[in-house]
């Protein structure tokens, strides 16, 4: 089996290379009958057993079918009176549950949530054609966590090397990185997978094996630094030549670390002029004030003499494990050339 479930007293698994599951005996998980049924609607292999609601989801390869405890002297569970969605899953690890509804990678590199046997598209058409470009995604991992009064559906695409994250309470994408374990490029979230225990939120780690936690006070992953990145969308001016004279960035201020790696935060700016291909080699840093430099509550950042550009976007950039909290960012009114 890919998966186990537990339903109704019995544990339920899918049986690999085949359009069945089996049951063990009722409350005895140590003892089974040969008990098993099947996806029959429309039989395709089942990839994974999934208990929602008091429903077991069989999460085939074309179709998800849903079955019930009718309390039959043999098999007990039987598909549901249309209890057929005409939609599978692309691997066995590519569903997850939260906020009373199913949220899966379908057959079709598509992400859906499923209410009952209503399917909802959740995924833009730009993730849709991220996602068409992978290679192999039948090792796609989603599983869900709670945080900061979000709720967010984490979508793996270990092969890819990427992370996509969708936030169900602004139903907002965005995409997550890691540092792999060299250090010196980004790729997947190394987060695989979660669970809720001892009123924390517990991450599984893909790269060592360790098991950490959410801490909004922490700002490395199991040790390692992150990056904070936030990229404006482009600014033009119809085709005219613009002048950027400077750039002002408010940013949170006291933040820095006692010693050591952000004892003195820092602020980086890059600069694009060809739509966010590629970016300057120049590294403007900018200090956003060691630990207890409070004074007002935030600090400007100014980056003087930017040239001029046709299309332009900036890159802010901050690596310290710190706090970064940016509060706005202005520039002045710009000169418009011919």
């Amino acid at each position: 089996a890919n998966t186990t479930t537990f339903i109704d007293g019995f544990f339920a698994y899918d049986r690999v290379d085949t359009n069945e599951y089996f049951i063990s005996d009722l409350l005895d998980g140590t003892s089974y009958s040969d008990l098993f049924g099947a996806a029959e609607a429309r039989p395709d292999d089942v990839l994974a057993v999934l208990k929602h609601i008091e429903v077991l989801h069989l999460l085939g390869k074309s179709t998800i079918e849903l079955h019930q405890n009718v309390g039959a002297a043999n098999m007990p569970f039987q598909r549901i009176p249309g209890g057929l969605v005409d939609r599978g899953v692309c691997g066995p690890r590519a569903f997850a549950t939260e906020d009373s509804a199913v949220f899966i990678a379908g057959n079709d590199r598509i992400g859906y949530r499923l209410n009952g046997s209503a399917l909802q598209k959740i995924t833009t058409p730009a993730i849709d054609s991220a996602w068409e470009k992978y290679g192999a995604v039948s090792d796609c991992e989603v599983f869900s966590y709670s945080y900061s009064g979000h709720k967010f559906v984490n979508y793996n695409f270990p092969g890819a090397n990427k992370t996509w994250v969708w936030d169900i309470a602004t139903n907002l994408w965005h995409e997550r990185e890691s540092y792999d374990r060299t250090g010196n490029s980004l790729g997947r979230w190394r987060g695989r997978c979660s669970a809720t225990a001892y009123e924390k939120t517990f991450i599984g780690d893909a790269y060592t094996g360790k098991i950490g936690y959410i801490d909004g006070a922490t700002f490395t992953e199991f040790g390692d630094n992150t990056r904070a990145e936030l990229i404006s969308p482009p600014i033009h001016a119809d085709g005219k030549r613009v002048f950027m004279p400077w750039f002002e960035l408010d940013v949170k201020t006291g933040v820095g670390k006692t010693s050591g790696q952000g004892s003195d935060p820092q602020y980086m700016l890059s600069i694009s002029d060809d739509g966010g291909n590629t970016w300057d080699e120049a590294q403007l840093w900018q200090s956003a004030g060691a630990l207890g430099q409070y004074g007002e509550s935030r600090k400007q950042l100014r980056w003087d003499r930017l040239g001029s550009f046709y299309e332009r976007c900036l890159k802010i950039t901050c690596s310290d494990p710190v706090q970064r909290v940016v509060h706005a960012a202005r520039c002045p009114q710009f000169r418009i050339g011919t």
